[in-house]
Parts: C-alpha cells; sequence; structure tokens
C-alpha cells in the first residue's frame, strides 16, 4: 500500500497548483449477504463540506467523472466498487486545504457503514495528489464566434 511522504516539498513547488483527485463510492461494501447499500447520503455531507473548503471563489476548479473500478479487500477478496471520481486543482497556497480534505474525507469513510444493517465502512477512500500542475482549459478564442480571430 502506498504510504504518505513525509518529505518537504522544494520552495518553489508550493507556489505552483496542485491537483488532487479522489473517489467517493457510490454504495457500501456487501454485508454478510452480499447486500450493498447506497451512500448518496454520506456523499451529500461530504460534497457540501467539500464545496465550503474549495467551492466558488475558494482559488480552486472542480471537475468530476462517475467510473467503476475493482479493488482489493483486506482479506484479499476483489470488489468491484463503483465510485465517482472528483478532481480539484488549487493554487497556493493549499497545504492546510488538503490536510482539511483529507479530514473530510476520513469522516466519509467512517460513516459508510452501518451496523445494525450488518455493512461494513470502507477500508479506505482513494486519494491522488499531484504537484506542479499546469491547468490548461481549451476553449473558443474570444472574437472566434462571429469569424473574427
Amino acid at each position: 500500500m502506498p504510504s504518505e511522504s513525509k518529505k518537504a516539498l522544494p520552495k518553489w513547488m508550493k507556489n505552483r497548483q496542485v491537483k488532487i483527485a479522489f473517489h467517493l463510492p457510490t454504495f457500501s461494501n456487501p454485508d454478510h449477504n452480499e447486500r450493498r447499500f447506497t451512500l448518496s447520503k454520506q456523499i451529500v455531507n461530504a460534497l457540501s463540506a467539500i464545496d465550503d473548503l474549495f467551492g466558488p471563489n475558494k482559488s480552486s476548479d472542480g471537475f468530476w467523472s462517475r467510473g467503476s473500478g475493482v479493488f482489493r479487500m483486506i482479506d484479499g477478496t476483489d470488489v468491484n466498487d463503483p465510485y465517482i471520481r472528483y478532481f480539484i486543482v488549487l493554487d497556493p497556497p493549499w497545504e492546510q486545504r488538503i490536510e482539511r480534505l483529507k479530514e473530510i474525507l476520513e469522516d466519509f469513510r467512517t460513516n459508510s457503514g452501518d451496523n445494525k444493517d450488518g455493512f461494513a465502512e470502507q477500508q479506505s477512500i482513494y486519494l491522488e495528489i499531484q504537484y506542479c500542475v499546469d491547468l490548461v482549459l481549451v476553449c473558443q478564442k474570444q472574437g472566434a464566434a462571429n469569424g473574427s480571430s
């Protein structure tokens, strides 16, 4: 399992954008009867907290796409997990916001299980951090719509 690097980043790197990607599973892990339950409520709660942290006028751009992946559980079994993948591109300074995002994702993980229904919380949440990102938005040139360049 990859571990988080505690190595200090070079100073020049801290002045660049950072890209964060994470997956929020849309269903619980299977219970003892192989039933899965929706995590819609937990996703709404996590996204509300994430929007408060990274929403409009907070130096970030967010994107998402739906996906699915097979993830190996601690016991060695494979589970096909539908998820929503989110991307956030942050302008500096981003260190404290990344730590807060980790807290939000940990809250989501620990709230993804329900002991009364017998399904387990998520064992982990995928989080990817890429440093020194250059975000380029490919778009129509101003004035190109009316034939000018």
